[in-house]
């Protein structure tokens, strides 16, 4: 997930999300590790640390390659074993100074009340948030969102039902009328 600003047209610097390395307008890559099916639900089995630690190598070495890079994983509310991961693969880059942003993770951080608090906690609280604003670029979030057809299926009823929740998690972060925010957390 890309964090939109407004007004800004082009990325002042190499950002990284879903797996793609932008730069500028510039992509680099298209895919980080080869793309594996994963059926653990869990990280801690030696079947996924492998991916785990392949994926933390390359992101260590494009760090080096992109020093002033803005990281974004996911934070892992939900427990899903892809963004578990990721996000502690991200957590090497956290450990060698990178700025890394953990977004929080739809649709898992909006079906359980508590579970953000839960996920801090495991953090020991060291993370601090950060606010975007994005009212105006809503639609094309959704729009991104509604992409990824087969996640779609598996956590709504359909997309309006998608759309609803995103806009309604949206708006929760600070029910404020026609406001719009996305929340990540950062290292302190």
């Amino acid at each position: 997930m890309l964090l939109f600003r407004p007004g800004v047209k082009r990325m002042p610097q190499p950002w990284i999300f879903w797996g793609w390395i932008i730069s500028g307008s510039t992509i680099l890559t298209r895919s980080i590790v080869e793309p594996r099916r994963i059926t653990r639900t869990t990280t801690s089995s030696s079947a996924d640390r492998w991916i785990d630690e392949e994926l933390a190598e390359l992101l260590v070495s494009l760090r080096k390659r992109l020093p002033d890079t803005v990281w974004y994983a996911p934070l892992a509310v939900g427990r899903h074993v892809d963004h578990q991961i990721v996000c502690s693969a991200a957590d090497r880059l956290t450990q060698l100074g990178a700025k890394v942003n953990l977004y929080e993770d739809i649709p898992y951080v909006a079906q359980r009340s508590g579970s953000i608090i839960e996920r801090l906690e495991e953090f020991g609280n060291s993370l601090e948030p950060g606010l975007v604003e994005m009212s105006e670029m809503l639609p094309l979030r959704l729009q991104a969102a509604a992409k990824y057809a087969s996640q779609t299926r598996a956590n709504f009823p359909d997309e309006a039902s998608m759309f609803k929740t995103i806009t309604s998690y949206a708006h929760s972060i600070r029910p404020v009328e026609t406001v719009h925010l996305e929340r990540y957390w950062s290292a302190r």
